[in-house]
């Protein structure tokens, strides 16, 4: 008997040396056929694995990642703004952030958008947070001296530019620094506090809803408050519309008014009529003034009209703001406030939009921003009157003997201007033909209307 221990895997037979040789030579015919395929295979396994081990064995701070937690804070700021909250919290956090990429590829990235936020608090700080202007200032301006070290390249590093800067021929950097050590001056001056309006002029725009008051920064956008008051004495808004909702009566932001063809192309019902309202002017447009730096986009803020893409402001039509909005802010140019009849612009705003108007619902004429929230139940300004001092001004129309003085407006109904005064000097004529249009009195023509057949008078009938 053999000494080996007999084990059960013994007796499993070996595989006959012919068929494993066939089997091979199969396999081997079979890897030739498809050569192409599994060297793509292959070619995707090796890179997985180069990518894996490089994504393993990189710096840390210069993942991806990183710039997602970025943007994470970044994002969490924007919410806060977009709330109308303090970003507090929020701008703690991205600060001890910059600390943390000291030295990193996102450094510069880090602290440019922490200059930048910290100086978009300082500018939209509301009533209870005017002691953090001057931290969040002293910090953006840290931040930008920091940027402004050879160790920093400005086009590497900026990631967002801010909307309001309009010089190309200086360094971003340079631009914003500039602004925040004018701003932080500017806000010294005058401790920290909210601008106020003057208040020796008021202008009260009479309508059949009520009366509202409005008072001017005429420091601070002095161009746009002496050309509203002006039009108004001209008697340039008497008969023209609220005819805008920006937001829709859903959720609204502002009213538009003051447009000339809202006078001459009034009736709401016509469509060649109200799609024409928002693109009248009166000759002249307005450049930015300190204001739009200094005057946040609130509630009761009265502030010019901006066409899209346009660099100076209408130089008649305005909204008042029936909640905040930052977007305007830096871009627009507030120039007076309401403060008493605010109540009425809500009533305003409630009024029905062409969006709620079947026959306009579902026209491609009506399915944008601009004209889906034109109003058509609009209100009327039968007369815009301007007081200095509690008297009114010298005005091209007539005034009732109830409206001489601010004090005699409670007791004197609004009522319409007479047939024959309601024109004035008013009309609508071709600068093409007939020299330029004079400020104020004359108005060029809607693109849409032929200037030839047209009366001096437009449509309005």
């Amino acid at each position: 008997m053999s000494d080996k221990t007999h084990r059960p895997e013994d007796d499993v037979p070996l595989p006959d040396p012919d068929l494993v040789t066939q089997a091979v030579e199969r396999a081997t015919e079979k890897i030739q056929a498809n050569r192409g395929y599994y060297t793509a295979v292959a070619i995707v396994v090796l890179a997985a694995i180069v990518a894996v081990f490089y994504w393993l064995n990189r710096d840390p701070v210069a993942k991806p990642s990183e710039f997602a937690m970025l943007w994470s804070h970044v994002r969490k700021v924007e919410e806060r703004f977009l709330r109308d909250l303090s970003a507090r919290e929020q701008l703690g956090e991205l600060d001890r952030y910059v600390e943390s990429v000291r030295g990193t590829p996102v450094e510069g990235n880090a602290l440019w958008l922490a200059a930048i936020l910290h100086y978009r608090e300082a500018e939209t700080a509301d009533k209870e947070t005017f002691e953090q202007r001057a931290l969040d200032l002293d910090k953006t301006i840290a931040h930008l001296k920091e940027l402004q070290s050879e160790r920093f390249d400005d086009a590497d590093l900026l990631i967002e530019k801010p909307k309001w800067f309009s010089n190309d021929s200086l360094p971003l950097v340079d631009q914003l620094l500039a602004q925040a050590e004018s701003d932080r001056k500017w806000w010294q001056a005058h401790g920290y506090k909210e601008p106020t309006p003057a208040a020796d002029r008021v202008v009260v725009l009479r309508t059949e809803l009520g009366d509202v008051y409005l008072q001017f920064f005429s420091e601070l956008a002095p161009l746009h408050a002496e050309q509203f008051i002006k039009l108004c004495q001209l008697g340039a808004y008497n008969g023209t519309l609220f005819h805008f909702v920006r937001g829709g009566n859903a959720a609204p932001v502002a009213v538009g008014a003051g447009d000339p063809y809202t006078f001459f192309y009034n009736d709401p019902l016509k469509k060649d009529h109200i799609l024409r309202w928002g693109r009248g002017g009166v000759g002249n447009d307005l450049p930015p003034e300190e204001a739009r730096f200094r005057v946040n986009h609130q509630k009761a803020i009265v502030t010019s009209h901006r066409p899209d893409q346009a660099d100076w402001d209408n130089g008649i039509q305005f909204e008042i703001l029936v909640d905040t909005d930052r977007d305007l802010d830096r871009v627009n140019t507030p120039f007076a406030k309401v403060v008493e009849g605010m109540s009425v612009i809500s009533a305003i705003a409630k009024r029905k939009t062409a969006s709620d108007h079947e026959p306009y619902q579902e026209g491609l004429d009506f399915s944008t921003a601009t004209t889906r929230d034109l109003l058509v139940e609009p209100v009327v300004i039968q007369k815009a009157i301007v007081f200095e001092s509690g008297k009114a001004l010298e005005h091209k129309f007539e005034l009732a003997a109830g409206e001489q003085t601010l004090a005699g407006l409670k007791d004197a109904p609004v009522q319409p201007l007479p047939a024959d005064q309601i024109y004035g000097d008013r009309r609508l004529r071709s600068p093409k033909t007939e020299g330029a249009v004079r400020f104020g009195l004359d108005y060029p023509f809607p693109a849409d209307v032929d200037d030839q057949e047209a009366s001096e008078k437009g449509e309005r009938s």
